[in-house]
């Protein structure tokens, strides 16, 4: 809760205000209340408190602000109504922001497991589905998605992997490449595999990434990417891994919690039930030509048995018909 007067500048601030952000009331005159605002919804709340106090009316709106013990941004319903003098000329305003995140994500989780049902379902090609569900989640639930598949011989394989720029998408697959996960690796996909259990990191340590790549190059392009949370859950199916699926939030600065990993892990169960079905689909389909394919082969096997029986059956009334052909000729010769 705060108070400001008729220009917008903070008169009070309460203690819930200062253990949000950080900032007392000296603290917030000087970076201003606007600095505390998401980027991306700094726009808007300026365009409607300013039209507030032109019209000296109050104003409703929601918005992300940035908490000071960890960096992360989190939505607020914020209200701010005028108070009035007797000539009903508003001399200064109150306002309030109430935090919302955590109702406004698990509406948000639930609107997207409803969206990314439809996806699983909509088609048993495998690639475009996991292609189309990686590319849903990011950046409202993380920055970064991936997806990784065991192939038949227990190798890992990438399936997908989604990021809002495609220059990053790119830039992940080609590290993928340079520095595939490996099999001994103490986290990451391999690790969930090992032991079934999902890993969550909530603040990844540069120490973590350090130890993880090698290459001086690659590790400065990782720490540019600015990774700061993380999760990684394994697909299973009918007691089968298949797979696992990585979660992991950078330019948001979201740190996962376990709310988050509950969502994660049903949205592992899913992934994992269609990724399943294709597997099956695609052994079915398999086995159904290989059938026909052996029954095209005993048509045609059976066909060439019947052409040479019909043969053989031609050529042997042939030689009947020559041999009572003789015998005519033979009775005929011996006769008076």
């Amino acid at each position: 809760m705060w108070t400001s007067d008729r220009d917008g500048s903070a008169t009070y601030v309460n203690r819930q205000w200062t253990d949000y952000t950080g900032l007392d009331l000296a603290e917030t005159l000087r970076v201003g209340v606007r600095t505390l605002v998401h980027p991306d919804d700094l726009p808007e709340v300026a365009r409607l408190s300013e039209a507030a106090r032109a019209a000296s009316a109050p104003v409703a709106l929601t918005c992300r602000l940035r908490r000071a013990r960890d960096g992360a941004w989190r939505w607020h319903a914020a209200r701010v109504v005028p108070l009035h003098d007797a000539t009903g000329r508003a001399t200064s305003f109150v306002g309030t922001a109430t935090d919302i995140d955590d109702r406004r994500r698990a509406d948000e989780v639930q609107r997207f497991l409803i969206r990314a049902g439809e996806v699983l379902g909509a088609s048993l090609d495998l690639t475009k589905t996991l292609d189309d569900v990686a590319r849903l989640v990011v950046p409202s639930l993380a920055d970064w998605c991936s997806i990784d598949l065991l192939s038949e011989g227990g190798a890992l394989e990438r399936a997908a992997v989604a990021h809002v720029d495609p220059a990053k998408v790119a830039l992940a697959w080609d590290l993928g490449r340079r520095l595939p996960p490996r099999p001994d690796d103490p986290h990451g996909v391999y690790a969930v595999l090992r032991t079934r259990r999902p890993e969550r990191i909530e603040e990844i340590p540069d120490a973590l990434l350090a130890a993880a790549i090698p290459d001086p190059e690659i590790l400065a392009i990782a720490r540019s990417l600015g990774l700061r949370s993380s999760m990684c859950v394994p697909l299973v199916a009918r007691d089968r891994a298949l797979g696992a699926l990585s979660l992991v939030s950078a330019e948001s600065g979201r740190r996962y919690g376990e709310d988050d990993m509950a969502f994660a892990e049903e949205f592992a169960r899913r992934i994992a039930v269609a990724v399943d079905n294709a597997q099956l689909y695609a052994q079915a389909t398999a086995a159904r030509a290989v059938a026909e394919a052996m029954a095209a082969d005993v048509a045609e096997q059976s066909g060439a048995v019947e052409a040479a029986l019909l043969r053989m059956r031609a050529e042997r009334d042939a030689a009947l018909s020559r041999l009572e052909a003789l015998e005519r000729a033979r009775g005929g010769a011996g006769s008076p």
